[in-house]
């Protein structure tokens, strides 16, 4: 018959092989997570890099359309400037055709024909000269639009890669965070196979010292046992012996 304290003591050892299996298959686990966060970290950090290379290169585009803007106000006031004075033309030209006609009355006009030639020639030249003044300034003012709303889609294009790029660090954080409570996780998870570990060999230990004293003890029994039938074998002998001399 089995000695139950010995067989408690292997179920004790199953159930801590048992529990050492699920801890190893845990802590397995936890390292392919520690992997594939390592791994998202990685593609956060290369993501946030290359969006700050192109902030840096939006930004240097704002900072370029910015000095055009400049540029181009600066010629469109020069074009207002000129339009002024192309005015001011118009209005003396207008002045002496004016004083022409006051002065036609009293002096003979010599060869009025080439006057008004030449006063309709200058009109024309200066009529001219406004549609291209005009023409110049609506172009630079279209291409000053165009480079203002150039400039409205870059900051905004820059604003949106600035959130996601804040998200992304919110992202990169929490992965940290998930990476170090992992760790712990798995840390805490050898600490506990560790132990698991120590207590399965204190209990195979335990376990081989009960088998050796159950055998060392069995075999101490089955001597007792043979001594008292050897005693028994002489007591029945001796009593025989003594029933024959009586």
């Amino acid at each position: 018959m089995s000695d139950p304290a010995y067989s408690q003591l292997l179920d004790t050892n199953q159930e801590l092989r048992s529990e050492l299996q699920d801890e190893i298959f845990a802590n397995k686990s936890n390292e392919k997570k520690v992997r594939s966060l390592v791994k998202e970290l990685e593609q956060c950090y290369r993501t946030i890099s290359l969006q700050d290379n192109t902030i840096i290169v939006h930004e240097k585009e704002i900072e370029k359309l910015k000095s055009d803007i400049s540029d181009l106000r600066k010629q469109l006031r020069i074009l207002q400037q000129d339009k002024k004075f192309k005015d001011e033309a118009g209005f003396v030209q207008d002045g002496r055709i004016i004083e022409l006609e006051n002065k036609r009355a009293g002096t003979p006009m010599q060869n009025p024909a080439n006057v008004i030639d030449g006063i309709r020639g200058s009109l024309n030249t200066i009529r001219v000269t406004l549609q291209n003044i005009t023409a110049e300034r609506d172009q630079y003012q279209n291409l000053l639009n165009e480079t203002n709303e150039r400039e409205r889609v870059l900051i905004q294009q820059l604003r949106d890669m600035r959130n996601e790029n804040l998200r992304s660090q919110r992202l990169l954080d929490e992965s940290r965070a998930q990476t170090d409570r992992t760790a712990r996780e798995r840390d805490n998870a050898q600490g506990e196979r560790d132990l698991a570990m120590l207590a399965y060999n204190n209990e195979r230990q335990e376990s081989r010292r009960w088998m050796f004293s159950y055998r060392d003890k069995n075999r101490r029994v089955q001597g007792l046992l043979r001594e008292k039938f050897a005693k028994q074998l002489l007591y029945q002998r001796d009593t025989n012996r003594l029933q024959q001399n009586i």
